[in-house]
């Protein structure tokens, strides 16, 4: 018997091809998603960890140390200090120092040592000295000296040779910036001096270096290390200030002749020298997936947090001036808690769109293995007949669906981690291999002896009270998924495994509701039908309320199919939306200008650039404390202001953004008082002075309609949900510049917002504000603003995820409609013969045949997309969505009507494509080819 069964079995492989090929395409599709998803998950969340690093700067996320005072003077032995990394020649000046701080970071946590190199270190002087300057220079020029041990391999040298030890009696060689050179007109092998207390020091010009590219660390350390510093805030004389570099031999010289340090050189003075002392992060270790430790951002900034609330000893004993210990400073501790959460909600986000198209790939498998047992059910029974145990039957089933479904799992899963080079834990690995399982389980479980040995066809019906109890149940789970959900909020902190299978409880929900009232109408059509002539109508109203077995498939089919795509379209949108909206609230114009102070003729001058319709200059002041009414508790607000006449025409129709009340430059009376912690005693105060405030803040205060500050009284004239002066504070005031200037003095804006003409070209705008304003600017566009909002991994990974599953829905919209043919040809087949006996031709049977599936599919394709956006609606109500578009809030819902009518119309056509295929294999059917497939 057992030969028997093992041809028996081959023998139906090679008969139902078809059949086997959607199930094991099925099962690709469902393993596929099962191990995509995480992986996708892991891959986005260790380039966020390693974008959001490298996009912060070196200077904040290195281990960094600036204090008052120099770097401890000593030698150690060759050996050790090699270890360090630090040059030869300085060596007898740092070597001990090197080798101390070396054991420092060997104490770090093993994460830190792993994600740092060893410590490097800049000392500069704290005076700026006066240096001698050609008259065409046109400022004053100050020389600030500088030793940097690495300076050779963290510059590149484009002039000259690099300083020696300078000739006794003669001047000390010295190196300057390019850029810093050209700005003090100081060629390569001129001599000036630079001036001490106790006199003038002779230093010689002998290179010019410039940045590497390979190394921002120390480009970063210090404000435009290499380029001049230049004041002019159009009141003082014009001021220029340089970095000398000079070698580890001429700096004591240099210092001590500069009075910086005793007669002697043996090393400066107290507080005459201030230290730069920093561990470099390697960025490209971070998210390194064969060190999990290193791909962690909760530990790790617990690690870095660690090391960063230390102190550790440098010197004992530290003679006045020195460096006694290391405290290093970092904010990237905050940056990965940052991570962390952004993960951690895109997690939960990701995990709702993976679910639904898993939901809906199980359900077409489900249909599938009804389909396939449907099929195999003559032969069970003949075998049942012949004295085959149901055990015999089941481990048939059982090796079948094994081979088919392993075959198409273990290829799938090591696809997806060796393309997305993700290598992921046994709980997931278990998850696709349990999915590879499902086509052997399934059928073994449903195939027992007593349900085989009874031929009612009940079996493979959909009624009874089993499937009621099981449906309320469904029902009822969907609903306490729901209300976990929701009760979980938007703190991005994820959702437990029934709150995060809501949306796949949901659809399914939704076609149990589909499935057991749409034939209510139907029923009503019925009666209608029965009075009138003709048989097709009646005869396919009949058959969609008696034989609910022929609509079922195709309306789960169709509503998760439909569910699942849109959802995915719209959340897709109201991300992509938000990104745009909240990229043009940031950049607050058609450009952006920043780099340098603002001052009022610049600004007028930028005004009448060709091509410039209008211009405001904003700014950010000092924090300040107010009181609601003036007898409210205190609260701090963050300062911005700006012109706020100009700017209300810039921002006219940026999304977010109130319009800016008229009339804000202008204030009824003045008075004597104080202002916030700017003003001192007997400053003139205005009062009355007109702010906008933050919508959140004005309901939290109780809608005031004065703030009061110190002497000074603000009155709220507007409210706006986004501030209109871009800023990262949620509580923020508005002030005109002229009356903010009034009260501090120090309203100088650092930046510019710029409408253009229309038509404008914006590449010679630039080029005409850049010769306004000057070199070094910033320019900034709400273009190139969202194109940097959506380059982040959890914004491609969330748009990625969302289009993936669009696509899942449209192929398992094929699959359902391949299978629900497969299922119901059968039994069509055999009324459709019956009704060519009894005389109905082949239009009425094509028409037959689309016509008691058309009200099923059509409304399945109504409730799915509902559902859809229902799906949408909650996910944005409980999913932290501002992590994806950068926004203070919550990003609106959007339903794009363009999109949305493509993706109906596309499933529409899919619909009618299968019915009418459907119909049209139905009339072919020949009532002589079928009678011979029963007797045989």
């Amino acid at each position: 018997m057992t030969f028997g069964l093992g041809r028996l079995q081959w023998r139906q492989l090679r008969r139902d091809v078809g059949p086997l090929l959607l199930l094991w395409a099925m099962t690709v599709l469902l393993a596929g998603i099962a191990t995509a998803a995480p992986a996708a998950g892991k891959l986005v969340a260790l380039r966020d960890l390693r974008a959001s690093s490298e996009q912060l700067a070196p200077s904040l996320r290195d281990l960094v140390q600036r204090a008052q005072g120099a770097l401890p003077a000593g030698s150690a032995p060759a050996p050790a200090v090699a270890a360090t990394g630090l040059p030869a020649d300085a060596a007898p000046m740092f070597g001990a120092t090197a080798v101390r701080l070396q054991a420092v970071r060997a104490s770090f946590p093993t994460q830190v040592q792993q994600l740092t190199s060893p410590a490097r270190f800049v000392q500069v002087s704290v005076s700026a000295l006066a240096l001698t300057a050609p008259s065409d220079v046109g400022a004053q020029l100050a020389g600030v000296p500088t030793l940097n041990p690495w300076l050779r391999q963290q510059t590149t040298l484009v002039a000259g040779q690099w300083p020696q030890a300078p000739v006794a009696g003669g001047a000390v060689p010295v190196v300057v910036g390019k850029t810093a050179a050209d700005a003090a007109k100081w060629p390569v092998g001129q001599v000036r001096e630079i001036a001490g207390s106790s006199g003038a020091v002779k230093v010689q010009l002998t290179g010019i270096v410039d940045y590497r590219a390979d190394d921002e660390h120390f480009s970063q350390m210090e404000r435009n290390v290499l380029g001049p510093n230049i004041f002019d805030d159009g009141n003082s004389p014009r001021r220029v200030g340089v970095q000398v570099f000079t070698s580890a031999a001429g700096w004591p010289r240099l210092m001590g002749e500069s009075g910086a340090a005793p007669a002697g050189g043996d090393g400066p003075r107290p507080l005459s020298v201030r230290t730069v002392l920093w561990y470099p992060l390697l960025v490209d270790k971070m998210g390194s997936t064969g060190q999990p430790g290193l791909a962690d951002p909760v530990s790790l900034a617990a690690a870095f947090r660690s090391v960063a609330t230390q102190q550790f000893p440098l010197q004992d004993d530290a003679p006045a001036g020195r460096l006694a210990a290391v405290k290093l400073t970092t904010d990237l501790p905050e940056t990965l808690d940052e991570v962390a959460a952004r993960t951690s909600s895109a997690a939960a986000v990701q995990t709702l769109a993976a679910l639904g198209p898993l939901g809906a790939a199980l359900g077409v498998m489900v249909l599938g293995m009804q389909a396939l047992l449907r099929r195999r059910m003559p032969t069970v029974r003949l075998l049942l007949s012949r004295g085959a145990s149901g055990g015999q039957i089941r481990r048939s089933l059982l090796l079948q669906g094994a081979l088919i479904g392993l075959l198409g799992a273990v290829p799938v899963m090591l696809a997806v981690q060796l393309v997305s080079g993700v290598w992921l834990s046994w709980p997931w690995l278990l998850a696709g291999v349990g999915c590879g399982l499902l086509p052997a389980v399934l059928p073994a479980v449903a195939v027992s002896t007593k349900q085989q040995r009874s031929v009612r066809e009940e079996a493979v019906s959909l009624g009874g009270r089993r499937r009621v109890l099981w449906e309320a149940a469904l029902v009822a789970l969907a609903a306490l998924s729901l209300q976990l959900l929701l009760a979980g909020g938007s703190d991005g902190a994820g959702a437990d495994l029934l709150s995060a299978a809501a949306p796949v409880l949901l659809t399914l929900a939704a076609c149990v509701l589909v499935i057991r009232l749409y034939p209510l109408p139907l029923r009503a059509l019925v009666v209608a039908l029965r009075r009138r002539r003709g048989a097709v109508g009646f005869l396919g109203a009949v058959r969609s309320v008696r034989e609910p077995l022929i609509g079922a498939p195709l309306v789960i089919a169709t509503v998760i199919s439909a569910a699942v795509a849109m959802f995915s379209l719209v959340t897709l949108s109201t991300v992509s939306t938000g990104i745009t909206d909240q990229a043009q609230r940031a950049v607050g114009a058609d450009l952006s200008v920043s780099g340098r102070w603002m001052l009022p003729d610049l600004v007028d001058q930028a005004g009448r650039t060709p091509g410039v319709a209008a211009v405001a200059a904003v700014g950010q002041g000092p924090a300040l404390t107010v009181r609601a009414n003036g007898t409210g508790p205190a609260t701090t607000l963050t300062t911005t202001y700006a012109d706020t006449a100009q700017l209300g025409r810039i921002q006219q129709g940026i999304p977010g953004l109130a319009p800016v009340p008229a009339g804000m430059a202008t204030v009824e009376s003045t008075k004597t008082g104080t202002f916030g912690s700017i003003s001192g005693g007997g400053a003139t105060v205005l009062t009355d002075v007109p702010v906008m405030l933050a919508d959140a803040t004005y309901q939290r205060l109780g809608r005031p309609a004065t703030l009061t500050v110190n002497d000074t009284t603000l009155r709220v004239v507007g409210t706006s949900r986004y501030p209109p002066v871009n800023t990262t504070s949620a509580d923020w005031v508005l002030f005109d510049r002229t009356p903010l200037r009034a009260l501090t003095k120090a309203a100088l804006p650092t930046q510019l917002l710029v409408s253009l003409r229309p038509g404008a070209d914006q590449d010679k705008v630039r080029a005409e504000l850049t010769a306004v304003l000057g070199p070094g600017l910033q320019f900034t566009t709400p273009a190139a603003k969202r194109a940097e909002l959506s380059s982040a991994p959890t914004i491609a990974g969330m748009q990625g995820m969302l289009i993936a599953a669009t696509v899942a829905a449209v192929t398992l919209m094929v699959l359902a409609l391949l299978v629900t043919v497969v299922a119901v040809t059968g039994l069509r087949n055999r009324l459709i013969a019956v009704l060519q006996m009894l005389g109905m031709n082949q239009r009425q049977v094509a028409v037959l045949t689309a016509w008691e599936q058309a009200p099923a599919a059509a409304t399945a394709l109504l409730a799915g997309g509902g559902v859809g956006v229902l799906l949408a609606m909650l996910v944005r109500a409980v999913a932290n969505l501002k992590s994806f578009t950068g926004a203070m809030f919550q990003p609106d819902l959007v339903v794009p009507g363009g999109p949305v009518t493509v993706l109906v119309a596309g499933f529409v056509l899919l619909l009618v494509v299968a019915l009418v295929g459907s119909a049209v294999s139905a009339a072919r059917v020949s009532v002589v080819e079928l009678l011979r497939t029963e007797e045989s």
